[in-house]
């Protein structure tokens, strides 16, 4: 008792419960990043009709599908959401394989498939994405560079980082009473570069303030102004070389 408290990646409804009972708490709020991400899928692809939702089968992975339905259904009439979690990894394979035009993926997670596999990586992911005929959009900043295109991406390093902060402020003399809780922390849109050129993205087509990730640096984008001194000095000693060649020759010809 009397000891403060900073909590991170905890449900908003559980932190505000215990704010009633203890004062001297705070905590940095996981985002509600998912209908974002939503957003900025059907910003990107107008067209869409219909999103691909993967999820597992396992318990915890059936309870944020029953969960989704609640969150996503202020997109009820706009588009249908479809939860894969009673196909195994092989049936989600094949069924992103044949997407029409007007589908997306949003890849949750997938912790254990219909089968009863398991999955302790993100092989899973990797393996989807590079079957899926459509772009593979995710929730988590760990699963960019794993086959998905980008999102409004949740990063726990930077929620950790925010909580950090938090307790470094209650450390330094302040109150944690008096520190309102952190919403929507660490969270960001992020691209991976290498997906963006997959899917014939361009840069401009991306949401204002986006990372992008794994970007490669051409020798030129890297060097182009040494690259550009070197060209000019090669071309002003080539002026000056023809130069003196030229003054060579008139020189010979006024002797002859």
């Amino acid at each position: 008792p009397g000891t403060p408290i900073v909590t991170c990646y905890i449900a908003r409804r559980f932190v505000e419960a215990a704010r009633l009972r203890r004062r001297d708490l705070t905590g940095a709020l996981p985002a509600n990043n998912a209908p974002r991400t939503i957003e900025m899928m059907l910003a990107m692809y107008p067209q869409t009709r219909r999103i691909q939702v993967v999820l597992g089968a396992s318990d915890y992975e059936r309870n944020q599908a029953e969960m989704g339905r609640i969150i996503f259904s202020s997109f009820s009439g706009r588009i249908g959401l479809e939860y894969l979690n009673d196909l195994t990894l092989e049936q989600i394979q094949t069924k992103v394989r044949a997407l029409p035009d007007d589908d997306l993926v949003l890849f949750g997670s997938l912790l254990k498939d219909a089968g009863g596999r398991e999955f302790y990586t993100n092989e899973a992911l990797s393996a989807i994405s590079a079957a899926s005929r459509r772009p593979v959009f995710g929730l988590l900043t760990e699963d960019l560079g794993d086959g998905i295109l980008g999102g409004v991406l949740l990063s726990m390093e930077l929620s950790g980082r925010d909580s950090a902060q938090l307790g470094r402020r209650i450390l330094q003399g302040e109150s944690a009473a008096a520190i309102p809780l952190v919403a929507d922390a660490g969270m960001a849109p992020m691209f991976d570069w290498r997906q963006v050129r997959r899917w014939g993205l361009r840069e401009n087509q991306l949401p204002p303030g986006t990372l992008l990730r794994f970007k490669k640096v051409s020798l030129w984008d890297a060097y182009w102004k040494e690259i550009s001194l070197g060209l000019g000095v090669i071309l002003l000693e080539t002026l000056l070389v023809t130069g003196l060649i030229a003054v060579v020759v008139v020189r010979h010809s006024l002797w002859f």
